[in-house]
């Protein structure tokens, strides 16, 4: 959805995207890889889809040429095999020319409500709705699932973040 339907139409540099799956959500019965979808769960992509075609269309066709956008459409991919699916989230960076990251989202959509964290430093936004955290995200905080936390996320999290 986020690269073929947001993201597409060569507005950008480069989408890249963690999970390169066949994905089929334009003509029933829909499939991911060889698995079919479930038909309870069809009317949904189907207005999910005419949604974000929607805001895909608000996006400017020449101002993000020299953004690349990182997508990994199942953060947690661990959790979510085990079914803890709650601890899974949708990622997604754009980085400007040089490689800098200059925008990002995290969305946990199951969860009710769903949460959800954002910014882009360049436009001054950040929003987020994440429990414990004040409105100013001040001390900074760092999101992550609860699997395994990795040597480098340790080191950020023994500088100072909570």
């Amino acid at each position: 959805l986020l690269a073929n339907h947001l993201f597409a139409g060569g507005k950008f540099k480069a989408i890249v995207g963690e999970e390169d799956a066949e994905v089929n959500i334009l003509q029933r019965p829909y499939t991911v890889e060889n698995l079919t979808v479930p038909t309870e769960f069809c009317d949904m992509i189907d207005g999910v889809r005419e949604r974000v075609s929607m805001l895909g269309a608000d996006v400017d066709a020449t101002a993000y040429k020299d953004k690349t956008v990182f997508i990994d459409p199942i953060d947690g991919t661990r959790e979510f095999s085990t079914g803890m699916g709650e601890q899974c989230t949708i990622l997604v960076g754009i980085a400007d020319s040089t490689g800098r990251s200059v925008a990002g989202m995290i969305y946990r959509p199951t969860p009710a409500p769903p949460h959800f964290a954002f910014g882009c430093a360049a436009e001054g936004c950040r929003m987020h709705n994440l429990q414990g955290a004040g409105a100013d995200l001040d001390p900074p905080r760092l999101a992550t699932t609860n699997g395994g936390i990795s040597k480098w996320t340790e080191e950020l999290l023994g500088a100072g973040l909570e």
